[in-house]
């Protein structure tokens, strides 16, 4: 009879599921309130946040964005009054016009100025100095900015179509560059009004120009003639440069056009790695695109650039260093050289159909030429047909011919600066 009294009597007409079988697992004790957990979610979605998995909050990670304004609307014109020549109050507000028209015009545009990542700098911070050099972006011209000084890349293309692309991707690029990184050119900011109605970008100025120069100066008066790889300042330069590469790879950042001119050489001598116009995410980038062409990976013709693209074009940078050919050079040393397109990519056609000169012929060549065997190596790691095989950033920092003993390495920064 007690049996009977406690057996449950199911509803008639209602849900006949057991009690338990559509119920949630219950929910994770947080030891906080609802007012708590409503406040939580309240600031996630006021502040862009996420959950994480204790119930807290964390910033969204985002890639640096350019905000563009909407264009203002331009205001309606003035009627002029053919007599307000007899009001001489004009003639002193035309000469106040007059003298302020130069700065006006730097910062007159229909266009609205866009929101950039990085720091903006009024144009009257920035002073020039002397131009440096000329490249696709614009010109490079050493000024002062807050007693310091930097290196500014002026914009050349005045109409919006040409030049939007360039600088969006320029300030975009050097936005993802790694902050504080010793062999990595730093980036500034940007200014909007040095002779020119488009944003102008702020660099870290390096003062001893690039390695590409510095190689062809230890090539022309190296400290061994009998061995002239083993020159220090080869060592010193190569490592410190592959330094900066490797910060960027860890990043999975690609540079996309390692070469001697663009690695700078700071205060101190400093290698530092720059011009970041091609930088790009890896796997993100464009199959088929180059780079440098006498510089570029063989695998490059048909796939997008990785980090052993940049390596590859390390291994060229120090082999046109110490020998001054590039790989394709080497192929016809002593023979009559075809006329090559670098802007049709046909140095690196070449390299993609004779993989038995790098992997057999150019060692030997190396040697023969008296060679430092550390630095023979090192290139055949770094021009290692097979991506998979060839040298990482980090594996290559461990060979031999980058390890530098703490007296050899001030040994190396004080050589230089000697011509």
């Amino acid at each position: 009879m007690s049996a009977l009294i406690q057996s449950p009597v199911p509803k008639l007409g209602g849900n006949t599921k057991p009690k338990n079988e559509d119920a949630k697992p219950p929910a994770k004790d947080t030891g906080r309130s609802n007012e708590d957990e409503f406040g939580i979610q309240f600031y996630a979605e006021q502040y862009g946040l996420e959950k994480n998995q204790d119930g807290g909050l964390k910033a969204i990670e985002k890639e640096p964005q350019i905000v563009r304004p909407e264009k203002p609307k331009e205001p309606a014109k003035k009627k002029k009054n053919p007599f307000s020549w007899l009001n001489p109050l004009n003639w002193f507000k035309s000469k106040k016009e007059d003298k302020d028209a130069p700065f006006a015009k730097q910062v007159e545009s229909n266009e609205p100025f866009p929101k950039l990542p990085g720091q903006r700098f009024a144009g009257r911070e920035v002073s020039l100095n002397k131009k440096l050099g000329k490249g696709g972006y614009g010109d490079v011209v050493k000024s002062s900015l807050c007693g310091g000084e930097v290196a500014a890349k002026i914009p050349i293309k005045e109409s919006s179509s040409e030049y939007q692309e360039d600088y969006e991707k320029e300030v975009l690029n050097n936005a993802m560059v790694p902050k504080g990184e010793k062999n990595l050119l730093g980036f500034k900011g940007y200014t909007e009004t040095l002779r020119s109605k488009k944003p102008s970008l702020l660099m870290e100025y390096a003062p001893h120009g690039d390695v590409k120069d510095k190689f062809e100066d230890i090539r022309a008066n190296p400290k061994d003639k009998n061995n002239p790889a083993s020159d220090l300042r080869y060592r010193f330069t190569t490592r410190d440069a592959i330094r900066g590469l490797n910060a960027l790879h860890k990043k999975k950042l690609v540079h996309g056009d390692v070469k001697g001119q663009n690695i700078m050489l700071g205060k101190g001598f400093i290698p530092k790695v720059g011009d970041f116009g091609t930088l790009t995410k890896e796997g993100k980038g464009e199959p088929g695109k180059l780079g440098t062409d006498p510089y570029s990976a063989p695998e490059n013709l048909e796939k997008a650039q990785t980090n052993k693209s940049d390596m590859w074009a390390m291994g060229e940078t120090l082999l046109e260093g110490i020998t001054g050919k590039t790989s394709v050079d080497m192929m016809y040393e002593g023979k009559q050289k075809p006329y090559l397109d670098s802007q049709k990519g046909d140095y690196t056609t070449k390299k993609a159909g004779n993989k038995d000169f790098f992997t057999n012929d150019l060692p030997k060549m190396l040697q023969d030429k008296n060679i430092d065997d550390k630095a023979v190596n090192l290139l055949k790691g770094l021009l290692d047909f097979d991506p998979d095989k060839r040298l990482s950033a980090e594996d290559a920092l461990k060979t031999p011919y980058l390890t530098l003993s703490e007296q050899e390495e001030q040994q190396a920064q004080a050589m230089m600066g000697q011509k």
